[in-house]
C-alpha cells in the first residue's frame, strides 16, 4: 500500500487509495472507544473514522474548531456530534487517528499524527486490520424481543404538558415539544444492522460515543452545508402521513403558517454572514418513508471569514426543533420539559476548511446495550390539536419501532 503524505506545522497525514470496503464492516471491527460513520443525504460522499487525535492533547471544543480553521493542512476535516444545549463539555468532536473516505467513486484512507509521533505503528495496524472479522449482518433475521417500553411524558401527561405549552402560545408562535420513548430489549440492540435497515434518503449516521453509548440516526434535516463561498440551509417544517394529498398539504394554513416562521427565522439567522439571502418563495413536499414534510431551500453569499461555531450557535435551534422566539422557547423548554435532549436534535456533521455539512439530529436513537432511547418531537401552535400531535409523535417514531419489532 502506498501512502503519501500531507504535513503541517502539526500534522502530518498519511494518505492511500485502497480497494473497496464496507464502511459499516469497517467501523463495527474497529477497536476503538470512539468511532462514526456520516452518509450525506444528498450526496454519495461517505466519511468513517476511528479514534480521536484532540483527546490526546485535551483539546477543548473552541480549540477543536479553531484548529480545523487555522491549522491550513490539505482535507483537514473534524466530525462534531454536539448537544442540544451546545454544552461543549458534553458535546462530541473527533479528529479521527484513521478514516476511510468515498469521494468521486474513489475509497481512500488517512492515518493522522501528530508531528512528533511516529507513524509507522499506525500505518502497519491498519494494513493489517484492514479486513475486519465482525461483518453487518441480515438485521432482519436477528431475533430481538422488547421487554418493557415507557414513553416520557406518557399519554396521559402529554394533556396538561400540551396545554401548558398552549399557555406559552399565548405571547408567541410556536414551540417544539419532544417525546423519549425508553425501551429495554432481550437482546443488546445492534446499531449498525438496524441503520442498514432505515431510511436510505436521509443523513445516515452512526456514532459510538467515549461513554460507550451509540447513536443511530436518519435525519431529512439540514442545519447548513458550506461550498466555497456559498452558504445553503434549509426550512423543514410540517409534517402529513406519507399517504396524505401533497395539494392539500401545501393548501392547509395551519401547516403553511408553522412553515413559514422557519423560513423567517432561518433568514434573519443567518442574514448577519451573508451579502444576500434568496429563498424559493413556494416550499416543496419531500416524501419519505413514512411521513410527507414542507421544505424551502435557504441560500446566501458568505461576506468572508467567519467562524462555523459561530454560525451553528446561531442557526441553532431553528425553529423547526426550538420554538420562535428563540430565546424564549428554550427557556420554557429548560423549565418544562420533563427529560433532556442530550444529542436529539443538535448539530451533527462534518466541519473542515473544504467540506463542511451539518445536519440537525433528529430521528435518532440513543443505545446503550439492551437500552434503547427513541426521540421524537412535534411543532405546536396555537391551531395545533393535542391528539393530532401525540399521533404525529407516533408516525415518526414508527419506522425504527417497524424495524426494530420484524
Amino acid at each position: 500500500m502506498n501512502f503519501r503524505s500531507h504535513s503541517s506545522v502539526h500534522l502530518v497525514s498519511h494518505v492511500a487509495q485502497i480497494d473497496e470496503v464496507g464502511f459499516l464492516d469497517w467501523v463495527k471491527g474497529r477497536p476503538e472507544k470512539n468511532k462514526f460513520y456520516l452518509k450525506l443525504r444528498d450526496d454519495p460522499w461517505e466519511w468513517a473514522g476511528a479514534g480521536n487525535l484532540f483527546t490526546e492533547k485535551s483539546y477543548s471544543m473552541g480549540a477543536a474548531y479553531e484548529f480545523i480553521h487555522s491549522a491550513k493542512h490539505p482535507g483537514l476535516k473534524m466530525f462534531v456530534a454536539h448537544t442540544f444545549d451546545l454544552d461543549p463539555d458534553q458535546s462530541y468532536f473527533a479528529l479521527p487517528r484513521v478514516e476511510l473516505c468515498r469521494e468521486n467513486n474513489k475509497v481512500t484512507v488517512k492515518i493522522n499524527c501528530w508531528a512528533d509521533e511516529d507513524p509507522k505503528p499506525f500505518l502497519a495496524e491498519f494494513v493489517e486490520n484492514k479486513k475486519p472479522n465482525a461483518p453487518v449482518g441480515d438485521f432482519q433475521k436477528v431475533r430481538n424481543s422488547r421487554i418493557s417500553h415507557a414513553d416520557v411524558p406518557d399519554r396521559g401527561q402529554w394533556g396538561p404538558y400540551f396545554d401548558s405549552a398552549q399557555d406559552f402560545l399565548r405571547d408567541h408562535s410556536k414551540i417544539v415539544l419532544a417525546r423519549v420513548t425508553e425501551s429495554r430489549w432481550q437482546e443488546p440492540v445492534d446499531p449498525f444492522g438496524l441503520l442498514e435497515s432505515l431510511n436510505q434518503q436521509s443523513y445516515r449516521c452512526y456514532i459510538k460515543l467515549p461513554s460507550g453509548q451509540e447513536i443511530v440516526s436518519v435525519s431529512p434535516e439540514r442545519l447548513f452545508k458550506i461550498e466555497r463561498s456559498q452558504l445553503k440551509t434549509e426550512a423543514v417544517a410540517g409534517t402529513r402521513p406519507r399517504d396524505g394529498d401533497p395539494d392539500e398539504f401545501l393548501r392547509c394554513p395551519k401547516e403553511r403558517l408553522e412553515h413559514q416562521y422557519v423560513v423567517d427565522e432561518v433568514i434573519r439567522q443567518i442574514s448577519p454572514f451573508c451579502d444576500k439571502v434568496e429563498s424559493q418563495p413556494t416550499p416543496q413536499v419531500v416524501a419519505l418513508k413514512k411521513v410527507l414534510h414542507l421544505k424551502t431551500p435557504i441560500s446566501g453569499k458568505l461576506k468572508g471569514a467567519f467562524s462555523q461555531l459561530k454560525l451553528i450557535e446561531a442557526l441553532h435551534p431553528t425553529p423547526a426543533v426550538g420554538g420562535l422566539p428563540k430565546k424564549q422557547s428554550v427557556s420554557w423548554l429548560e423549565n418544562h420539559e420533563p427529560f433532556k435532549r442530550q444529542f436529539y436534535a443538535a448539530p451533527v456533521g462534518v466541519i473542515g476548511e473544504d467540506r463542511t455539512e451539518v445536519f440537525v439530529n433528529i430521528r435518532s436513537v440513543l443505545i446503550n446495550g439492551r437500552d434503547l432511547k427513541l426521540y421524537s418531537g412535534v411543532g405546536v401552535v396555537k391551531d395545533s390539536r393535542v391528539d393530532s400531535e401525540w399521533d404525529e409523535l407516533d408516525l415518526k417514531a414508527s419506522q425504527f419501532w417497524e424495524a426494530l419489532l420484524q
